[in-house]
């Protein structure tokens, strides 16, 4: 897919007027937002044990599942790296809210079971710098960091 600076996803059927958009964080802090596809497995097991259902990678309307550890994707916080062609820097996790049950239409105390069980696993916020193609399979590649 074609990722267009200050226009996302090529044929997004929103970009920069979803539901979140010009809210507390600025729209280019979180031009995509990765998750870790480990950590839905994870969630979606602990859900399970809870009596709850599973959700599917779109039910989470993440931009990216990357088949990477939550732990090692949560640490591109603040770094500098690359998804295809596409440079990012990790800007902040991303917890998850009511409104992802809310559009789910599941009962409110499964709501409330899925932000607590995703809290730690919402994925990684990312400021895009330039535009380009990321393919399904683009691998995420981390640049030697310089020393401070």
């Amino acid at each position: 897919m074609l990722w267009q600076i200050n226009g996302g996803f090529e044929g997004d059927r929103y970009p920069q007027s979803g539901f979140y958009s010009c809210k507390r964080i600025p729209d280019e802090d979180r031009g995509l937002v990765i998750i870790s596809s480990q950590a839905i497995a994870e969630g979606n097991i602990e859900l399970t044990k809870g009596g709850f259902g599973p959700y599917e990678w779109g039910d989470l309307r993440r931009s990216i599942v990357a088949d990477i550890p939550n732990q090692e994707l949560s640490s591109l916080k603040d770094k500098v790296f690359k998804i295809g062609e596409v440079v990012v820097v990790g800007m902040d996790p991303c917890t998850p809210c009511l409104r992802l049950g809310q559009l789910s239409g599941r009962p409110i105390v499964e709501q409330q079971a899925f932000v607590k069980v995703f809290l730690s696993r919402g994925g990684l916020r990312v400021k895009v710098l330039n535009g380009g193609i990321i393919s399904v399979g683009s691998k995420i590649e981390v640049p030697e960091q310089p020393s401070i």
